[in-house]
């Protein structure tokens, strides 16, 4: 099949006129010559637009997606995420005893429980 270079559609397209195509083809062939032309017109025809829809409703989804990724920050930023930092002491002003809470709470969260036996 020939596409023009200005061709702005995606295979799916082209695979559901050919098949609308294909259809009215071998329906009209029951009729006879005249049912097959006019079945010919009327599949493609039908495949045409059902191609068109699925390709308006990928491309919506499509736009949506890239939109959802950059508010969220996946393709565009940090994820969303602050600076972080679970370093005790990171920060000039901290008195120790703030520092040796976050030890403590450092030490209770990042570290996994010992595992169970029996």
């Amino acid at each position: 099949m020939i596409v023009p270079r200005n061709w702005k559609h995606s295979a799916g397209m082209l695979s559901t006129i050919a098949s609308g195509a294909g259809a009215g083809l071998a329906l009209g062939a029951m009729v006879g010559p005249h049912g097959v032309a006019l079945g010919l017109v009327i599949g493609t025809t039908l495949g045409f637009v059902a191609g068109r829809i699925m390709d308006t409703e990928e491309r919506k989804r499509s736009d949506r997606t890239r939109e959802l990724d950059a508010v969220i920050g996946i393709t565009e930023g940090s994820l969303g995420a602050g600076p972080v930092s679970l370093e005790p002491g990171s920060e000039a002003a901290e008195d120790a005893e703030a520092a040796e809470e976050k030890r403590r709470w450092l030490a209770e969260w990042l570290t996994p429980p010992p595992p169970q036996v029996g």
